[in-house]
């Protein structure tokens, strides 16, 4: 499109004329502040609480949202067990951690309530192969207090005279193996803790039931180097083999220990387990020999055993 001569001109003259008369006529007129102190309580950009939660760390790792500021702790669990001696950790009201020496950290206690000698027992004691006594009750495994969770065994205990109580605590052991396996399930104990000694036995583990050798019989510590807990289908000591019952004439086979649907964690731990050899073996001829049968036994688990 072609533009007329002189019509530019036009334009530039107008807005000329147009500045000259709004500074002559409007120039009393100022322009209203942005910000009005009327409106004080209203936030610019800059003082808006950012959220701090990507930006704690260190010794204030906690972002408290209201305050917008980043501080040690809202609360306990912020603080953890941030002590040598497992004391509880709590948050003050200042929202700092702190550790409290008359409390212990959640899955400790102290012994006799002796809490300056420390947290150092905890509620659980699963036998371990170190022999530790972590809950502080006198031996490896929970055995005394409200809930004991094991039966005793000592082959050289007094025989078993039907006593309701043998095996139930480490001062009046059961000296049969067999029935210290029954006896757990029926009080619904979940270990049995045998001291050395030679158990000649036949025995059929039950889901869930764990037996751990390795004790000594006078104070129920454990060493599994030093007391040797032998199960086995044939004695392997004094003048004479015994011939125990371990055959199963249906399979033509003997086992020593058997193991049948296990489907819970069913440990046999610290454990020299043997099984019938030929000086056992009579009127069997072609029979197997098995120191542990296991069948549909994902539960089973064995463990520094020979």
């Amino acid at each position: 499109m072609r533009r007329k001569a002189g019509e530019g001109r036009c334009y530039l003259v107008l807005a000329v004329l147009a500045l000259w008369f709004m500074s002559g006529c409007f120039s009393e007129i100022v322009a209203p502040d942005l910000f009005d102190g009327a409106d004080a309580d209203i936030q610019t950009d800059a003082d808006i609480v950012s959220k701090c939660t990507e930006s704690c760390s260190g010794e204030t790792p906690v972002c408290d949202e209201a305050a917008g500021v980043c501080v040690e702790c809202l609360q306990d669990s912020h603080c953890g067990a941030d002590s040598a001696k497992n004391y509880a950790a709590v948050c003050t009201s200042e929202q700092r951690c702190e550790v409290d020496e008359q409390a212990c950290a959640d899955g400790y206690f102290a012994k006799d309530d002796d809490y300056a000698a420390g947290c150092f027992c905890t509620f659980e004691d699963l036998p371990d192969i170190d022999g530790v006594d972590s809950n502080c009750d006198g031996a490896d495994g929970i055995w005394t207090g409200k809930s004991p969770n094991a039966v005793y065994v000592n082959v050289e205990a007094p025989p078993d005279t039907g006593s309701k109580s043998a095996g139930l605590h480490h001062e009046e052991p059961h000296p049969d193996l067999k029935k210290a396996i029954a006896l757990a399930k029926k009080e619904k104990r979940s270990y049995v803790l045998v001291a050395a000694g030679e158990y000649v036995t036949q025995i059929t583990l039950e889901d869930g039931i764990s037996i751990y050798g390795g004790y000594n019989a006078v104070d129920w510590s454990r060493d599994v180097g030093a007391n040797k807990t032998v199960i086995t289908g044939v004695r392997t000591t004094g003048d004479a083999d015994v011939v125990p019952a371990t055959y199963i004439q249906a399979a033509n086979a003997y086992k020593t220990i058997i193991a049948r649907g296990l489907r819970q964690e069913t440990v046999l731990s610290g454990l020299t387990i043997v099984g019938t050899d030929d000086g056992g073996m009579l009127n069997s001829s072609g029979a197997s020999t098995y120191g542990v049968w296991s069948l549909n036994s994902e539960g089973l688990k064995i463990e520094n055993s020979v």
